[in-house]
């Protein structure tokens, strides 16, 4: 039997039995997310406590839904689950339960198509890296069209590997800093100007 590895640590564990769906029809779970949430699970191990709500002696799960959701599915085709690190929340009453169910869920910052660019780059990340992933806030097909697609080749252009070039302007307190910062990036094989 296949056991899911537990990536995170928490006061309090919790059999995946004992914990409750508190969302009711708030969002759902398609198929083929579903599988992108599981390939993540397998490949980066459960890695976030669930948050839930202690009433009436019940675990109600306040975040956390889509991974118990694609853990009980794991679960019935043979999957061992391990007991779930929780955060416990506190909620006086069932309306600051539900109010706190949607200031988890909801979503203040928004991704950016650069922002997500430059993250990656950052990380040493593939495309094929971001296959399992799904943003609200951006559309990975257009994303990778527009970032690493070279439109003379047809083909896709691997992001460690692009000949384009970027400029980055950095403001700086003083000048010993821009001075120790172009040293280094230069050192690095960066083309570096100061600009006054």
């Amino acid at each position: 039997m296949k056991t899911i590895e537990i990536q995170c640590e928490s006061k309090l564990n919790l059999p995946i039995g004992e914990l409750n769906d508190f969302q009711g029809e708030l969002k759902d779970l398609s198929v083929d997310r579903y599988l992108e949430l599981k390939k993540s699970i397998l490949e980066l191990g459960f890695s976030e406590p669930v948050s839930v709500w202690n009433n009436d002696d019940k675990w109600w799960i306040l975040n956390g839904h889509q991974r118990l959701r694609a853990l009980r599915t794991m679960q019935a085709e043979g999957y061992e689950i391990p007991e779930i690190p929780v955060s416990v929340i506190q909620a006086k009453t069932i309306k600051e339960a539900k109010k706190k169910v949607l200031a988890m869920t909801s979503q203040y910052g928004e991704m950016t198509y650069q922002g997500l660019f430059n993250f990656q780059i950052g990380a040493d990340l593939s495309v094929q890296d971001l296959d399992m992933f799904h943003f609200a806030d951006v559309d990975l097909d257009k994303y990778k069209e527009e970032f690493f697609t070279d439109p003379t080749a047809d083909e896709s252009v691997d992001p460690l590997k692009l000949n384009s070039e970027f400029l980055l302007v950095v403001k700086l307190p003083n000048e010993k800093i821009q001075a120790d910062l172009f040293t280094r990036l230069s050192g690095e094989g960066f083309e570096c100007k100061i600009m006054s």
